[in-house]
């Protein structure tokens, strides 16, 4: 990977899918075998973009009971870890092509389990408890498709015969860390197709002699870590190897101690090209390896046993082809000048743990000026003098001079407390990236603090990458036993030795009338810094009277340094790719970026910009950032962003503000064009306002975004139905929406799963605040207006009797209240049907013959008078009120009214108001409700059948009379 996207994808990989969609690939998914050496690398390209190509971020959906998400040609990858499962689970989707169930519980497998899954690739079986590999009875009818298969840390100990018969495509098979003892000739039987075995960190003891004949395809064989084997001729016959005449790879470190090589098993490894083994104090003199021509890498020592105490001049002459060399944890007393004479070709030289001074190797390596090294790794060179005051002088340095190829070159791990001038200017000017990570170096003793912007020579001038990381593991103030560097003095690795290099200048040919001053190169491009405290301060501008000259850096790493000022000082402005992360940095200038920069990336989480964010309401902090495009802001105590905090973000393709505590969020997306994913997960978000979520709706118009809102409590409420409703409609790539939850107004925690059906549920129970208070207003009036009108329709007549009364009391009509001056014996209602038999019989029986004084609408009711009040005023100022009941008693217009005010007048005076005289054969069963409770209280006459003769009708007259009465003095 070129170091212009090292930093740039410290975030973004996080988001990538983790594996490729071909089957071809998916046979390279496993345990990664081939371990390059000298990982590092360069380059002068800078970063492109922020978007990730065909990769989209990894979206998890549920496939019960695992977690799934998609792969490349809609191939899905299944995680079932850490579920506790016993067995292969069933049902998963048929696209499956990659399963992992590391973790679990199973103890036997059954392949026939992966028979469902026709397409399944790659099988994660890792950290289970697995003691056996079982051979399966019919073979034939069990074949998968599995290409890698993972059984790493199980405790495998048995590996039957035909085991592997149904894996007729596996080509990645990784036994490590089991309890394998020996392996037979039938037990990789039917894996013709494998590539790659790991059977590392096991308890092999032997492998049978014809072990690797069912496997001729084999790349890649790790044997390494079996305690028990030995390079002795017992494990390594030498025709053991004989079938792997395609093995490219063979790492076989940290076996039993051993002073000799398997010269004779690997003489027939003609395609070898990387070996591993266990350094042994003799050398590879053996005309048999003399034809592995392709043997270009060799590892001694490396994870393993080392025990190599000279490299003789003749160490590495049968292997002149070597191009890469990696020595671990050798105890050197000394390096031949001529152990390198006869590997020309050699190009990367890596020494680790090695018990030689710095000096010593130094000088061994003088021998290698002709060859064309371009990497030199030397790293945790413990041995010598080495304290807080030790120093690379000139006398290293004099053995690198003459190696003009050098580009590389890390000194590592090595207790180096500050480089001498005399060093860096005998150090080779082809060397492009200098790393003195993991070393004592004090922010003084930084090769950026020590630069001079003198006149003088540039040293090392062709140098793009310089790296510092790693300086924090000493604190030169307040700790025992550290010394500060103004206090290393003397001949033992003090600062005594700068003074002693200039004056040996003559003598290495340089002009010691020069300004001796540390000139870095303008070209420098990246420099990093990690964990080092206050490293890379000079990156910046503001408060230095002399600035650096570092117009051409282009990658800035110095996170986790504890530089908490760099928000108030100035970025280079060259700089494309800047990592500020976890500096606690607590305010950011408007000026921290130039006018004209070249900033693409920023990360700076781990700082404490939430306060001074909130604060800027016009969007000014960043407004200068029109190129960024990748932007972290995640951890950085977020609670309150403005609508344009990020206005001038108009480049900008990933914004990550996770692990925050944003509770709401409503900012201007709509001028960023080519945002593709906004990540917003793991904060406290309840809300999304109806801008953003608008300016995000157009962005998906024209190509996919994505928004992560998992771990934040979405709205399940009727104040969050819009929310809702938007995550349910809208075109955003929405990622692991089957993972987001949302809460309850009671604070109750579920998942939101189908968002269309969990919004129409939702609605179904509430609308929006607004529409709630309507209808509940409208809901209230209309109940009250019912309420009311069910009061009134029930209290109607005593409504009527009141507004009667009080407009009789107006308009003169004056009812008599006394009973004993009752203007009428009685007020008699009756239909206009019954008007003949009022007006006869009725009044000729009681007013003519027995002297009665009868109130009757149609004779005493003034003309022109309101008739309620005329009703009521009459009933007031009689006895009784007579109803004359008959068929057609309810078709009179009045009598209703006159009946409903007697009964009022009844309740209202306490008297007896109302009788009935039933007329023309009515029954009981034909009268209301309310005449019925008068009739069953036997307040009624019953006028006698038309048939009847005089005397009876004489009788119910005279009865009557008595009902009704005479007032006292008016008879």
């Amino acid at each position: 990977m070129d170091l212009s996207w090292h930093f740039f994808l410290l975030l973004t990989a996080t988001i990538q899918a983790a594996s490729s969609s071909t089957e071809s690939e998916l046979s390279e998914a496993g345990t990664n075998f081939s371990d390059t050496l000298g990982s590092h690398s360069y380059s002068t390209s800078p970063p492109t973009g922020a978007g990730w190509g065909a990769h989209p971020p990894i979206d998890y959906f549920r496939c019960e009971p695992c977690k799934c998400h998609h792969l490349a040609n809609l191939s899905i990858s299944a995680d079932c870890s850490t579920l506790a499962l016993g067995t292969v689970p069933l049902g998963l989707p048929d696209r499956t092509t990659r399963l992992v169930l590391s973790s679990c519980d199973i103890t036997a497998f059954k392949v026939t389990s992966l028979l469902e899954y026709k397409y399944l690739g790659y099988l994660d079986l890792s950290n289970n408890k697995m003691s056996r590999l079982s051979n399966t009875s019919n073979a034939i009818q069990c074949k998968v498709s599995v290409s890698a298969l993972d059984l790493s840390s199980n405790k495998i100990s048995t590996i039957d015969d035909g085991a592997l018969w149904c894996f007729p495509q596996l080509t990645t098979l990784n036994l490590q860390q089991n309890e394998l003892v020996y392996l037979g000739n039938r037990t990789l039987h039917g894996a013709a197709s494998l590539r790659q075995l790991d059977l590392s960190y096991n308890r092999l003891h032997s492998l049978g002699l014809g072990v690797f004949d069912p496997v001729p395809q084999l790349r890649v064989l790790r044997l390494g870590h079996n305690n028990n084997f030995t390079y002795g001729y017992n494990r390594f016959h030498p025709r053991i190897f004989q079938p792997l005449q395609q093995l490219e790879v063979l790492y076989a470190q940290h076996l039993y101690p051993s002073n000799t090589y398997p010269l004779a098993a690997l003489a027939v490894l003609t395609q070898l090209r990387e070996l591993s083994l266990d350094g042994s104090d003799h050398s590879f003199v053996n005309t048999s390896l003399r034809h592995l021509d392709k043997l270009t890498s060799l590892l001694l020592g490396v994870d393993g046993l080392c025990s190599i105490k000279i490299l003789s001049k003749s160490f590495f002459h049968d292997l002149p082809q070597l191009r890469s060399i990696h020595i671990e944890g050798c105890p050197l007393s000394n390096i031949s000048e001529e152990a390198f004479d006869k590997n020309i070709d050699l190009e990367k030289i890596n020494l680790t743990l090695i018990n030689l001074s710095l000096g010593r190797i130094f000088q061994g390596l003088g021998g290698l000026k002709n060859a064309s090294v371009r990497s030199l790794t030397l790293s945790k060179i413990r041995a010598g003098h080495m304290d807080a005051c030790a120093y690379l002088s000139q006398q290293e340095a004099a053995g690198l001079r003459d190696m003009t190829h050098l580009e590389e070159l890390y000194l590592e791990n090595n207790g180096v407390s500050f480089l001498t001038h005399g060093f860096l200017r005998l150090l080779p000017t082809s060397i492009k990236v200098l790393s003195v990570s993991g070393n004592l170096l004090t922010h003084g003793r930084s090769l950026l603090a020590t630069h001079k912007p003198k006149a003088g020579p540039e040293l090392l001038p062709n140098l793009v990458s310089l790296r510092e990381d790693m300086q924090d593991t000493v604190v030169y103030h307040g700790v025992a036993g550290a010394a500060a560097p103004e206090q290393c003095s003397g001949t033992s690795g003090g600062m005594g030795g700068e003074e002693d290099d200039r004056s040996d200048d003559s003598q290495f040919g340089l002009d010691v009338s020069a300004n001796p001053q540390v000139n870095l190169p303008t070209g420098l491009q990246e420099y990093s810094a990690v964990h080092s405290f206050h490293f890379g301060s000079e990156a910046f501008s503001g408060g230095r009277k002399k600035r650096l000259k570092l117009g051409n850096l282009k990658i800035l790493n110095i996170s986790n340094t504890f530089f908490t000022q760099w928000g108030s000082k100035k970025l280079e402005s060259r700089v494309q790719v800047a990592d500020l992360s976890n500096n606690f940095c607590q305010s950011l200038s408007q000026t921290f970026l130039n006018v004209q920069n070249s900033l693409v990336t920023l990360l700076a989480s781990g700082n404490y910009l939430g306060h001074d964010l909130a604060a800027d309401i016009q969007g000014e902090k960043l407004s200068r950032g029109q190129k960024v495009k990748h932007l972290d802001l995640s951890n950085n105590r977020l609670q309150d962003l403005p609508e344009k905090v990020f206005q001038g973000l108009v480049s900008l393709q990933v914004l990550t503000l996770s692990y925050n505590d944003i509770h709401s969020i409503n900012i201007r997306l709509a001028h960023m064009k080519h945002l593709l994913l906004l990540d917003l997960s793991r904060n406290s978000i309840s809300w999304i306002g109806q801008r953003m979520r608008d300016d995000l709706d157009q962005i998906a118009l024209n190509h996919s975004v994505s928004l992560d809102l998992s771990s934040n409590p979405l709205p399940c409420t009727c104040d969050g139905l819009d929310v809702l409703r938007w995550l349910a409609m809208t075109n955003v790539r929405i990622l692991h929406r089957d993972y987001l939850y949302c809460l309850d107004q009671e604070k109750r925690q579920s998942y939101i799963g189908n968002a269309s059906q969990k919004f129409h549920t939702l609605q179904k129970l509430c609308l929006s605040q607004k529409y709630i208070f309507v209808i509940t207003s409208f809901t209230a009036a209309f109940l009250f207006f019912i309420f009311s009108s069910i009061v009134i329709f029930k209290k109607r007549w005593w409504l009527y009797y009141m507004r009667s009364v009080i407009i009789a009391r107006v308009y003169g009509f004056r009812p008599r209240l006394e009973p004993a001056r009752f203007k009428f014996d009685a007020y008699i209602v009756y239909s206009t049907a019954d008007v003949s038999f009022v007006f006869g019989e009725c009044l000729q029986e009681l007013e003519v013959k027995r002297g009665h004084k009868l109130c009757l609408e149609d004779r005493d009711f003034l003309i022109g008078s309101f008739i309620p009040c005329n009703i009521t005023s009459a009933i007031s100022s009689s006895r009784l009120t007579v109803a004359v009941i008959s068929r057609d008693f309810w078709e009179g217009e009045w009598t209703e009214y006159s009946v409903q005010m007697a009964l009022v007048e009844h309740a209202q005076s306490k008297r007896k108001v109302l009788h009935l005289l039933t007329y023309k054969d009515v029954s009981a069963e034909d009268l209301p409700r309310e005449l019925l409770k008068v009739y069953t209280a036997n307040d009624f006459s019953e006028y006698p059948p038309a048939d009847c003769n005089n005397d009876v009708k004489a009788a119910f007259w005279d009865s009557f009379s008595q009902t009704i009465g005479h007032q006292a003095g008016e008879q």
